[in-house]
């Protein structure tokens, strides 16, 4: 009798996703350092975009209506059950062969003999280096809060391009203050990381984004899980996550709430309403976690091509190479809303970046091919930002692996997606460059004038 022949259609397909997502997690668990929180964040991306998103479609089988993009009209034309079943199976298929990469990947690491501190630390210099950018960043984020340039996740261009690469700066400060910073106090140590963890929280509730907190999320479990694993630290690790998300999900909920009256008292659009009571403050944690929609959008492809391996090759090489030098470039989530999801949905009236995955991306590219060549340079991306990360004093190269902490390209996108943000990174990284060299000679200035007082009351003391 096939594996969970008891169950129907729909929940059978969740089960199955849900086997290789815990076989995922074992693998992930005997990784090394700061590559087992990055496989284990894929994990949590996935299993609430895959397994939370479909059990919430299959218990409460909403009604479709402007403004949700849980409800999907197109499964729910065929029946959620029906529709579910048919999309996580090509979700199964390319999680089994990404669950045999990451195991190939483990037994490499583990051949590779022992590991080096993964998160070393830093001179004075390198955590001056974060304050100030995190400074910087800050006061750009007031001037677009002040400004209403404040961009919103999914937004194809952002209201201030300078704005934003200013406000990046400060999660990429933040962050690395959360990673890297000690004291001798405990109680200051807490203060810190729980000051600037709360900080990311608020903007991302500002933003209406997700990255923000869950950046700081990944942030503390990378500090205090990458060097090794017990039950009080996955506990409270565990219980942290739990209740950021939790509060980010209430205050969301009441702004959505806000909304809706308003929308109510004037179109009658009411989409929330078409859920319980009780998950009503989760839906939009569940609204930022869309990679189903991404699979049901390759499902209704129906084996039409989107973009060759070497056309993927081509466009991962232009995105690498910094826009101010002239390169075209052709954004991938808005491509994939118009050529991918348009096929099936109405997209001439919606301009929308979507999140696309890279086992979503990798399947449609070239079938099982496809999901090993973008399985590979995922692995090779989360081995870069680890070994990144394990730098020592060296701001650049921290910035490039605090980066791809910060933001979700790793557990939501493809090769596509995270070539994006390699190519924005350069701005980002040439920035912390040029503030870590100032304040290096400043620093170096401010020695030699000492250095020189001293001499000079030696001579007059003689």
């Amino acid at each position: 009798m096939p594996a969970f022949a008891d169950l129907s259609p729909g929940y059978a397909s969740v089960a199955r996703v849900s086997t290789a997502l815990i076989v995922l997690v074992l693998l992930a668990v005997a990784a090394k350092g700061v590559a087992r929180i990055l496989l284990l964040t894929q994990v949590v991306y996935w299993g609430v975009a895959f397994v939370g998103r479909s059990v919430l479609l299959l218990k409460t089988t909403p009604e479709p209506s402007f403004g949700d993009n849980i409800a999907d009209p197109r499964l729910k034309s065929i029946g959620y059950d029906y529709g579910i079943a048919h999309v996580l199976g090509t979700v199964e298929h390319s999680l089994w062969v990404y669950v045999a990469l990451v195991a190939a990947f483990v037994v490499a690491q583990r051949l590779a003999g022992p590991a080096p501190d993964p998160l070393p630390r830093q001179s004075s210099l390198t955590m001056a280096t974060l304050a100030t950018i995190w400074g910087l960043g800050m006061l750009a984020r007031a001037g677009a809060y002040l400004t209403g340039s404040i961009s919103k996740a999914g937004e194809v261009h952002n209201a201030n391009p300078y704005l934003d690469i200013l406000s990046t700066l400060c999660s990429i400060g933040a962050l690395g203050i959360i990673l890297y910073f000690h004291s001798e106090s405990w109680w200051t140590e807490l203060a810190v990381i729980g000051f600037f963890t709360a900080s990311q929280l608020i903007w991302g509730i500002a933003e209406e984004s997700k990255s923000p907190f869950m950046g700081a999320v990944l942030a503390l479990a990378v500090r205090y899980l990458s060097t090794g694993m017990s039950r009080a630290k996955l506990a409270g690790i565990g219980a942290g996550g739990f209740a950021v998300v939790s509060l980010f999900g209430w205050m969301q909920a009441m702004k959505s709430s806000e909304r809706a009256t308003t929308m109510v008292n004037s179109a009658g659009l009411t989409y929330n309403l078409s859920y319980p009571e009780p998950v009503r403050p989760y839906l939009s944690i569940f609204r930022r976690f869309d990679l189903l929609e991404a699979a049901t959008d390759v499902y209704y492809m129906n084996g039409q091509s989107w973009k060759r391996p070497a056309d993927i090759a081509r466009s991962a090489v232009v995105n690498l190479v910094p826009q101010q030098l002239g390169a075209v470039k052709v954004q991938s989530g808005p491509d994939w809303a118009q050529h991918v999801r348009g096929k099936s949905v109405d997209m001439s009236t919606i301009s929308v970046s979507l999140a696309e995955g890279h086992l979503n991306e990798g399947y449609l590219m070239a079938g099982t091919s496809g999901v090993v060549l973008e399985s590979l340079f995922v692995l090779g991306m989360i081995a870069l930002v680890a070994r990144c990360l394990r730098s020592r004093d060296n701001p650049v190269a921290l910035t490039l692996g605090i980066l791809f902490v910060s933001l979700p390209p790793l557990f939501e996108r493809g090769v596509l997606g995270i070539t994006e943000t390699l190519g924005k990174s350069v701005q980002q990284c040439a920035i912390v460059g040029i503030i870590a060299l100032s304040l290096w000679l400043c620093r170096e200035l401010g020695e030699r004038a000492r250095t020189a007082n001293a001499i000079g009351q030696r001579k007059e003391t003689r």
